[in-house]
C-alpha cells in the first residue's frame, strides 16, 4: 500500500542488522516473514541507514542499489536478461544453452566496476516454488563469493537456507509489529483522528500488520472522517476481512486478496492441513498437531508439517513455550477460502485432543503442580472455550467427551470459565436427555448445580439440580458421585443458612467417602473443610477445630508424599504456602477465631490465607473471601483505612467479571458498609448496605448473612436519624429470629437489631414505652441465651462481652423508665 507515511518502529530488528553489517563477515542477508508484514519497507530503511557506512568505507566507489522483483520471473533466460538490464549490459548469446554459464558475465561486470552494489531480491517466495529455484540459489552463491563490492538482500515469505555460504549468511524473521510500534504507525497514518479509548482495540484487531494498520488509518481519514474509531472497532470485530479489503483499493492492497494468494500457493494437502490447524483458535503444541492431523509420531509431525509451514511463515513458533500459532487475519482467510473436507472427523479429533488437555489441567490443579496448571490453562484457554461450544454439534462419536469434561472438570470450569460453562452444561443436559442417559444427566446436574452455587451465587437453582441428581443416584449403590452430591448440597445449604440440613449432608458425604476406602481424596478433604465451616457457623468451635486439624494433618501428609514424587522427577519440592488448599483452610480457621472473638488470631490466619491465595493466583471467589475477611479483621482492630483500601480492591476485582458474581459483590458491600458504620460515615454505609441487602434478598433471603445486612442497614439509618426506616428494618430482622438462630445459634445479629429498637424507643420518649418494655424483655432473653451458649463452649471472652452488653442495656432502660416516672 503506497501511503506516504514515515517509517515507524522496527528499532530492535534494524539494530541487529546494523550490528551484522558492522561485523564485516556477512555477504548475504535474508529477511523473512509472513505476507504484508513490512519486509520490503524494512529492507529499504536498513539500506538507507547503511549507505553512509558504505560511503565512508568505500569512498572511491559509488553505491548502486538494484531492486529485483522476483515475483514475475519464471525462467533462467528471464533472470539473465533482467540482471543484464539492471547492470546496463547486453546479454551475451554465447552463454545460451549452458546452465548457469551466464553467471560469469555478471560476475566479471561486478568485479570490474568501480561501484558498490546492493542487490535486493524481493518476493523470492515465488521463485522458491518455480523451476527457477536452483538457478537463483546458485546465482546468489556466485554473487556472495565476489565479496568485495556487493551485498545481497533477500526478502521472502519462504525461508531460504544456504549451506555453502552459511558463515557469510545472516537472516532473521520479521515478526508483526508490537503494540507500541503499531500505535505509532496508526497515528502517523491517521494524524487527524482522535482514537480515545479505542486505540488499543484497533491495534489488537490489526494484528501488527503494517498493511492492515495503514488501511485502517486510510479508512478513518477518508470521507471527512465519517467512520469513527468506535465504528472501526465494530467493523474489525465483526467483518475484519471485508473492512480491510474494500474494492476501492488495488488488489495488492486488499488484505483478503493478498492472503488468498498466499494460501492458494500451497498444495491442496497443505491447505487442508493448515485449515485443520486453523480450527484450533489459540496456540498449539506439536503433540496436539499430531492428534489433529492423525500423524504417527511427534517427530514426523514436525518434519512433515510444522517445519515446512514455519519456514513458509504460515505458522509462528515460540521457543520458550514450545507452542505454535497462526496469525488472526490468516485464520480469518483460512475460514473463508479453504473448506475443511471432513469436518466431522476434525471435530472428533479436536474434542478428543482438548478433552485430554482440560482433564490434565483439572487434575494438576488439585496437586502440587498448581502453578504449572495455571500457566497451562492460560495457554489453552481459547482452545478450551471452543471445546465447550462443540457440545452444540455432539454426535455419537463425541458424546462421551463432553460427559467426561462435565464429570471431572467442574471445579476448573466454575473457577476459571464460569461465563462460558453455563451454556455448556445446558448443552450437556440436552444431549443426555436426547440419549436417555439418566445417570449421565445426574452427573451433569451435580456440576451445573456447583457452578450456579459457587460461581453465579444462585443457591436456589443449585439446590434444585443437586436434589434432582441425588434422587437418581441414591437409587443405586454408594459411589463417589453420590458422596459428591451430598458434599456439594451440604455446602449449598450452608450458604443458604440452613446449617442443620447442611451438616447432615456433609457428614453423609464424609462417611461415604471413608467407606469407599480412601481418606486422602480431594472429596474427603473438602468434606472435612466444609464440616469445619458449618460447625463454626453453628458455634461448635471445638468440633470445627477438630475437623480443621485433621484436614491440615492429612493435607500435609499428602504433600510429603507428592514432594517425594517431585524429587524423583527432579522437580522442586513445594511448601504449603504455595498451594491454594492451605490458603482455604487457614482462611476458614481465621473465621473460627473471629467467631470466638480472638481477633488477633483471626487476622493472623486470614492474612496467611490471603498471602497464599495471592501467590498462587487463586480463583476470584476464593481470593475475595480472604480479602473480605482480612478487611473485616482490620476494621475490628480499628484499622479502618486499610480495610477500605482492601475492600475497594475486592470490589474492582468483582466488577471486572462479566457478569459480576452477586454473592461476592454482596459480601464486599456488606463489609464495606460495616466499616463505614464504625467510622460514623452513615451516608457511605447506607450506600453500600442498600446494595448488599438488595443482592442477598435475591439469592439468600432466609440466610443469616441477609439478616446481618438488614441489621447493618438499620444501624446506618439510625445514624442518619431516619428512625422510622431504621425501626422497620430492625423489626424485619427480629421477625427472622427463629430461622436465623436455628441456622447460626451464635449469631449476634438478632440482639443487635433488638438493641436498635431499644434505642429508637428511647429516642421517642414515652411514645413507644409499651414496645420498649416488650423489646427489652426479648433482648434480655436473647443476650442470656448467648451467654449460656458461650458458657457451654467455655468461651469466657464472649461470655463477658455479652454480660457487659446486657448490663449496659439494663442501665439505659432503667434510666429511661425512671426519667419517665419523674416526668409523670
Amino acid at each position: 500500500m503506497d501511503i506516504e507515511v514515515p517509517f515507524q518502529g522496527r528499532e530492535e530488528f534494524l539494530k541487529d542488522f546494523i550490528i551484522a553489517w558492522n561485523a564485516k563477515k556477512y555477504l548475504v542477508y535474508g529477511i523473512y516473514g509472513m505476507r504484508s508484514v513490512g519486509k520490503s519497507r524494512t529492507v529499504k530503511k536498513h539500506i538507507d541507514d547503511v549507505q553512509k557506512i558504505i560511503q565512508q568505507e568505500h569512498k572511491q566507489l559509488n553505491v548502486k542499489i538494484i531492486d529485483v522483483n522476483m515475483r514475475f520471473l519464471k525462467t533462467d533466460k528471464q533472470l539473465h536478461e533482467q540482471m543484464c538490464a539492471f547492470f546496463g549490459i547486453l546479454p551475451d548469446p554465447s552463454y545460451d544453452g549452458q546452465p548457469n554459464a551466464w553467471f560469469q558475465q555478471i560476475e566479471l561486470h561486478i568485479k570490474s566496476a568501480d561501484q558498490f552494489f546492493i542487490l535486493v531480491f524481493d518476493n523470492c517466495e515465488d521463485v522458491m516454488d518455480s523451476e527457477l529455484k536452483d538457478t537463483f540459489l546458485s546465482f546468489v552463491v556466485t554473487l556472495a563469493k565476489i565479496k568485495l563490492n556487493i551485498r545481497v538482500y533477500i526478502t521472502s515469505t519462504t525461508q531460504i537456507l544456504f549451506t555453502q555460504i552459511k558463515p557469510a549468511y545472516f537472516y532473521k524473521t520479521l515478526e508483526p509489529m508490537n503494540d507500541i510500534e503499531s500505535k505509532k504507525l496508526l497515528r502517523a497514518a491517521a494524524k487527524n483522528v482522535n482514537f480515545g479509548e479505542h486505540l488499543d482495540k484497533i491495534v489488537e484487531l490489526c494484528g501488527g500488520l503494517p498493511l492492515a494498520l495503514l488501511m485502517t488509518g486510510s479508512e478513518l481519514e477518508a470521507d471527512e472522517g465519517m467512520l469513527k474509531p468506535e465504528d472501526m472497532v465494530e467493523l474489525l470485530s465483526e467483518c475484519r476481512l471485508r473492512a480491510l479489503s474494500r474494492e476501492f483499493y488495488p488488489k495488492d492492497d486488499r488484505i483478503a486478496d493478498v492472503y488468498k494468494d498466499f494460501i492458494l500457493r500451497l498444495s491442496e494437502v497443505f491447505q487442508q492441513r493448515l485449515a485443520c490447524l486453523g480450527y484450533i483458535p489459540g496456540s498449539f503444541t506439536a503433540s496436539q498437531v499430531k492428534e489433529m492431523l492423525g500423524q504417527k509420531t511427534v517427530a514426523l509431525t514436525k518434519d512433515l508439517v510444522l517445519i515446512p509451514m514455519k519456514r513458509r511463515n504460515f505458522i509462528s513458533f515460540n521457543s520458550k513455550t514450545e507452542r505454535f500459532d497462526i496469525h488472526g487475519i490468516l485464520r480469518d482467510c483460512l475460514s473463508v477460502y479453504v473448506c475443511i473436507k471432513n469436518i466431522p472427523a476434525v471435530r472428533k479429533r479436536y474434542c478428543k485432543t482438548f478433552t485430554e488437555e482440560i482433564k490434565k489441567i483439572s487434575r494438576l490443579m488439585s496437586t502440587t503442580d498448581y502453578a504449572e496448571a495455571l500457566e497451562l490453562f492460560g495457554q489453552e484457554n481459547p482452545n478450551l472455550q471452543k471445546l465447550l461450544t462443540e457440545v452444540l454439534y455432539t454426535s455419537h462419536d463425541t458424546y462421551h467427551f463432553f460427559i467426561e469434561v462435565a464429570s471431572t472438570c467442574s471445579t476448573l470450569l466454575e473457577n476459571f470459565m464460569a461465563s462460558h460453562c453455563e451454556k455448556f452444561y445446558e448443552g450437556c443436559l440436552k444431549i443426555t436427555s436426547d440419549h436417555g442417559r439418566h445417570q449421565d444427566e445426574a452427573v451433569v446436574k451435580i456440576s451445573f448445580g456447583s457452578m450456579l452455587t459457587n460461581a453465579k451465587g444462585d443457591t436456589i437453582g443449585g439446590e434444585k439440580y443437586y436434589r434432582q441428581a441425588l434422587q437418581v443416584l441414591k437409587a443405586g449403590p454408594p459411589c463417589v458421585k453420590l458422596a459428591e452430591v451430598h458434599q456439594r448440597l451440604g455446602w449449598n445449604l450452608h450458604v443458604q443458612g440452613r446449617a442443620e440440613e447442611s451438616l447432615r449432608h456433609l457428614k453423609s458425604s464424609f462417611e461415604m467417602s471413608q467407606s469407599l476406602g480412601n481418606k486422602k481424596t480431594v472429596l474427603c478433604l473438602q468434606s472435612l473443610n466444609s464440616l469445619g465451616v458449618v460447625c463454626t457457623f453453628l458455634g461448635n468451635f471445638d468440633d470445627a477445630e477438630k475437623y480443621y486439624t485433621e484436614s491440615i494433618r492429612q493435607n500435609r501428609k499428602n504433600l510429603e508424599e507428592e514432594n517425594l514424587e517431585r524429587v524423583k522427577q527432579k522437580k522442586k519440592p513445594l511448601s504449603e504456602d504455595e498451594l491454594p488448599k492451605f490458603g482455604a483452610i487457614f482462611n476458614n480457621m481465621g473465621i473460627m477465631y473471629q467467631q470466638r472473638g480472638e481477633n488477633d488470631k483471626a487476622l493472623y490466619y486470614h492474612k496467611k490465607g490471603l498471602d497464599i491465595k495471592r501467590a498462587v493466583k487463586a480463583p476470584t471467589t476464593a481470593l475475595l473471601v480472604s480479602i473480605n475477611n482480612v478487611a473485616a479483621d482490620y476494621s475490628l482492630l480499628g484499622r479502618h483505612d486499610e480495610a477500605i483500601e482492601l475492600l475497594k480492591e475486592g470490589e474492582s476485582i468483582v466488577l471486572k467479571e462479566v457478569p459480576p458474581n452477586e454473592s461476592n459483590l454482596s459480601t464486599i458491600y456488606d463489609t464495606m458498609g460495616k466499616v463505614y458504620l464504625k467510622c460514623n460515615k452513615f451516608l457511605k454505609a447506607r450506600e453500600y448496605l442498600v446494595m448488599a441487602v438488595k443482592s442477598r434478598e435475591t439469592y439468600m433471603a432466609t440466610s443469616p448473612m441477609h439478616a446481618e445486612s438488614i441489621m447493618h442497614l438499620s444501624q446506618a439509618e439510625m445514624g442518619l436519624k431516619n428512625y422510622k426506616i431504621a425501626r422497620n428494618l430492625a423489626e424485619k430482622v427480629v421477625s427472622m429470629k427463629d430461622v436465623v438462630t436455628k441456622s447460626m445459634p451464635q449469631n449476634s445479629f438478632i440482639s443487635e437489631a433488638m438493641e436498635c429498637l431499644v434505642e429508637i424507643c428511647l429516642q421517642s420518649n414515652n411514645e413507644n414505652i409499651g414496645r420498649l418494655q416488650e423489646i427489652y424483655l426479648e433482648l434480655e432473653e436473647e443476650l442470656k441465651r448467648l451467654i449460656r451458649l458461650h458458657e457451654n463452649k467455655y468461651n469466657d471472652k464472649l461470655v463477658q462481652h455479652f454480660k457487659k452488653r446486657l448490663m449496659s442495656i439494663e442501665k439505659k432502660v432503667r434510666e429511661a423508665v425512671c426519667k419517665l416516672d419523674l416526668t409523670d
